[in-house]
C-alpha cells in the first residue's frame, strides 16, 4: 500500500510493521511515532542484457540517461528524496521512461530490450553469474536501502520485535 496509507494503519494498529524503501518513509506522517531499524542498505547496480550498447561507452551518469530505463516503485517521493544532481540530470532527460510495480518486472524487460534498470548489488551479481543479465556499478552514491518500522512501544509486542530480528 502508500506509504502514508501504511503510516495511518500502523498508528491505528490494524498493521504492526511498515518495511519501505528509506525514501519512502521520509516525510510520512506520525514519523516521530515509530521507530526504524535498517534491514539492508547497498549500493544501486545497473543491470541490462548481455551486449547491452551501453558498454560500448564510458560509463558516466551523464551517459547513462540517454538510454530508457525501467525503474521500480520510483514516485514522487523517491524522485525528492534523489540528491540534487541525479534528479536534476533525471527530470532533464527523462529518466525514468517506465515506472514499474516492482524490480522483477524491470529485470524481465530489460532481459529482453535495450532498457537499462537499477536493482541492488547483492541481486544484480547473482543474476550476472548465472549469465541472465549483464551488470556493473552506477556512477555515485545511488543506495537501496530497506527500513521496518514499528510504533516506538512496539517492544510490549514480542512477536513483532522478534520478527524484526529475523529479517
Amino acid at each position: 500500500m502508500p506509504p502514508h496509507l501504511g503510516a495511518e494503519e500502523l498508528v491505528q494498529r490494524r498493521i504492526h510493521l511498515l518495511v519501505y524503501h528509506t525514501s519512502s518513509l521520509a516525510g510520512l506522517p506520525h514519523r516521530d511515532r515509530m521507530r526504524e531499524t535498517s534491514l539492508v542498505d547497498e549500493p544501486y547496480w545497473l543491470v541490462c542484457r548481455p551486449g547491452h550498447p551501453v558498454f560500448t561507452q564510458s560509463i558516466s551518469l551523464e551517459g547513462l540517461v540517454h538510454f530508457d530505463w525501467a525503474l521500480a516503485g520510483y514516485d514522487r517521493q523517491f524522485e525528492s528524496s534523489l540528491p540534487d544532481p541525479y534528479r536534476h540530470l533525471f527530470q532533464e532527460h527523462g529518466v525514468p521512461r517506465y515506472r514499474l510495480l516492482n524490480q522483477f518486472a524491470c529485470v524481465e524487460l530489460v532481459k529482453r530490450t535495450d532498457m537499462l534498470t537499477a536493482v541492488p548489488q547483492s541481486s544484480a551479481q547473482a543474476m550476472a553469474e548465472k549469465g541472465e543479465v549483464a551488470a556493473m556499478p552506477i556512477p555515485g552514491d545511488l543506495r537501496f536501502s530497506i527500513i521496518a518500522a514499528v510504533l516506538c512501544d512496539a517492544a510490549n509486542e514480542p512477536a513483532v520485535e522478534h520478527f524484526i530480528k529475523c529479517l
